[in-house]
């Protein structure tokens, strides 16, 4: 594009930035940071784009048209063939349903959209259905694209109004930075500040990334500006190998994945390496060789290649074929070396120079348009044809309800043809039911409550069942139930009624005082544990320690067995997709390793039981394993929701011996016999 300097340690600072991309989304433990790669990435464009576009504008050669054909040849030939190539081949391996999603997914990288699309549609970088999306990655590339429509604008203003370049990008890289701080200081899901302090907004978004690739354009200027040239070479030396520790030192430091302070690290590291390194001595040496500058040279493939990979093999693949994580790990290092070379040789070099590439990229983008339309709009998963009945779920009807997540009333049932799935909905008010003693359902107005239930979506799970067993036994009941929030803490440490936020102000002293109760004989608890710390534990058990001093009773409804490896997904579309019918009688899944992360909290939940005489353990896991293998469909009904949650018609299969364990616990004398249920705990050796 223009007759910069080649430096060949860039290519290799390239390489510095994509494989730990690529080993982080691997998911390599020890390169927890691996994904700060991407802002490595940001900076050398930041740098590049301004010696560009300042060495044109100084020869007077500048022009806005050629600059962004330019960035056309050398972005999107390649992003093309990526997706025409899933488009093609994805098909034939992924969910039917997922279709209008890649095809979603893969319009918005098309457009340069990509980062709007994630934070709108797809969530939180690190949710399920961010893992799930297949254009995922593109979301870094659309951040480049709107920042080269922009800030090409912005210096030739500067530069045709002699304006200070140094000062005003700097100006642009404070306010971004600040943006970006904010959201790590001040993180906030409230209006307005959640345009600010959103960790997903300023994940993707361009107003807080400006800074890494303002922090490439200041290097850009220092380097005209012949910055450090009197520094000796030894200074130097050591400044660039500084920098290339620090890139190091973001990738191996540990942290929990939101965007952070240590950003810094890699930012700064790559800004001194730019600045002082050179391609004959120290860092810049070490990265300058034949290797590293020829996986650098590739590195715009090898990001492009990899994530829709890793998403084809751990996402699809290894699950439904058994790969293990080691071998689907090679397969995809194979796969991406091999796409990533064919298509650096065969399409980067070739269409950055051929004449007509932008006539061909206008064709295939007529063709990916085409192929999403039909993906999207023709192409309608009819899962009517599945042979199941549908699956049932009550996972909303039987919520305590933050008020921004209630507004549901009056809207009953909804039938889902894309995943056959019945959803029920709560026909009454159920909004913020915990500050007025629990969503209360039972048929005698004038009686107060006689058990409490609480938990998170697996207690809103067995919640129907439960409400029928109550009201065969004409008592009634007070939900503390929650999808996505764990209910529980300490008791004996509660500080206030702003224990968990804003949004649940006043939870706490209610769920006391509801549970101290004397109308409230029986308090039933259940949740998801096998993915909780000990501190979970010790909450879930205050509350059993609570309720055991006040001489109520406890059964504690155990984790069912986890049977599939795909958490986002309905039960239902696993078993299209594994081509699994109903065959009259009772079919089995084999028994997944993260089962045995589920045994080890059952079993501390045992425990906690044997500390208290109130305290009982209803067997649900038992339930619905046979040997190694799960219980997943009774001849037409599906018995789970998901991966880890029952179906209506699941918890129908324990409703029996769950009314028989419920009704003695009601009727007997307060010190009760444990061994008096049908239920028998799982050993807690």
């Amino acid at each position: 594009m223009s007759a910069i300097k080649y430096r060949p340690e860039i290519d290799g600072l390239r390489t510095v930035a994509v494989l730990p991309v690529i080993l982080f989304h691997l998911g390599i433990s020890w390169i927890k940071g691996g994904f700060y790669g991407v802002d490595v990435f940001f900076v050398i464009s930041g740098y590049l784009i301004t010696s560009i576009i300042l060495k044109k504008l100084e020869a007077g050669t500048f022009s806005f048209t050629d600059f962004w054909l330019r960035r056309v040849k050398r972005i999107l030939p390649a992003l093309i063939t990526v997706v025409l190539f899933c488009f093609l081949v994805f098909p034939f391996l992924i969910f039917p349903g997922d279709l209008k999603y890649m095809a979603q997914d893969g319009l918005a990288a098309l457009f340069s959209v990509a980062n709007f699309n994630a934070y709108l549609n797809l969530g939180d970088y690190w949710g399920g259905r961010a893992e799930s999306s297949i254009f995922l990655h593109a979301w870094s590339l659309s951040v480049e694209e709107q920042f080269y429509l922009v800030y090409p604008l912005l210096l030739f203003l500067l530069y045709k109004g002699k304006k200070s370049l140094l000062f005003w990008v700097a100006i642009i890289v404070l306010l971004s930075f600040c943006w970006y701080s904010f959201a790590i200081i001040f993180e906030s899901d409230q209006f307005p500040l959640n345009i600010f302090s959103s960790n997903s907004l300023a994940f993707y978004m361009i107003p807080s990334r400006a800074w890494e690739l303002g922090a490439g354009g200041i290097i850009a200027v220092l380097t005209k500006k012949r910055f450090g040239n009197r520094l000796s070479i030894g200074i130097k030396s050591a400044l660039s190998l500084i920098g290339l520790v620090m890139i190091f030192l973001g990738y191996f430091i540990p942290t929990n994945g939101d965007i952070s302070f240590l950003a810094l690290l890699p930012v700064i590291g790559s800004c001194l390496f730019i600045l002082f390194a050179n391609e004959t001595r120290a860092a810049g040496l070490l990265l300058s060789n034949s290797t590293m500058v020829y996986i650098g040279k590739i590195s715009y493939s090898l990001y492009l290649w990899h994530w829709p990979f890793c998403v084809l093999l751990h996402r699809y693949l290894s699950p439904k074929l058994g790969i293990s994580t080691l071998n689907a790990n090679l397969l995809i290092l194979v796969l991406t070396a091999f796409f990533s070379i064919l298509s650096y040789n065969l399409v980067e070099t070739k269409t950055r120079f051929y004449q007509h590439t932008v006539k061909l990229v206008g064709l295939c983008t007529v063709i990916i348009l085409t192929a999403s339309s039909y993906f999207m709009y023709v192409h309608v998963v009819n899962y009517e044809k599945v042979p199941f009945n549908y699956v049932e779920a009550y996972f909303d009807y039987y919520q305590m309800g933050k008020k921004k997540d209630m507004d549901r009333s009056e809207k009953g049932m909804e039938k889902n043809l894309e995943d056959h799935t019945i959803r029920y909905y709560p026909v009454h008010d159920t909004r913020e039911a915990y500050k007025s003693g629990g969503l209360v359902i039972g048929n005698n107005k004038m009686q107060k409550p006689e058990i409490m239930m609480m938990g998170d979506s697996h207690a809103t799970g067995w919640a129907k069942v439960v409400n029928e067993i109550t009201d065969s036994l004409s008592t009634k009941i007070a939900y503390y139930t929650q999808t996505g929030f764990y209910p529980f803490f300490k008791i004996d440490d509660l500080i206030d009624d702003n224990f968990f936020g804003i949004d649940w102000q006043g939870y706490p002293t209610n769920v006391i005082k509801t549970l101290e109760d004397p109308s409230i004989k029986l308090l039933i608890m259940t949740a998801r544990m096998e993915n909780r710390d000990q501190e979970a534990f010790e909450k879930f058990e205050s509350f059993c320690a609570h309720a055991n001093s006040l001489d109520k009773k406890v059964l504690i409804i155990n984790q069912v067995p986890l049977w599939s490896k795909w958490s986002s997904k309905n039960a239902a579309v696993i078993l299209s997709y594994f081509n699994i019918h109903p065959n009259g009688s009772k079919q089995y899944f084999n028994r997944i390793e993260k089962n045995e992360m589920v045994e080890i909290a059952n079993k501390k939940l045992n425990k906690i039981a044997d500390k208290y005489p109130q305290v009982q353990v209803f067997d649900s896991y038992s339930i619905f394993m046979n040997g190694n293998k799960v219980w997943i469909t009774d001849d037409k009904d599906v018995l789970y929701f998901d991966d880890d949650h029952l179906s209506y018609q699941g918890t129908l299969r324990a409703k029996n011996d769950l009314y028989a364990t419920i009704k003695s616990m009601l009727t007997a004398n307060n010190h009760f016999n444990k061994n008096l249920s049908k239920q028998t705990s799982l050993k807690t050796n």
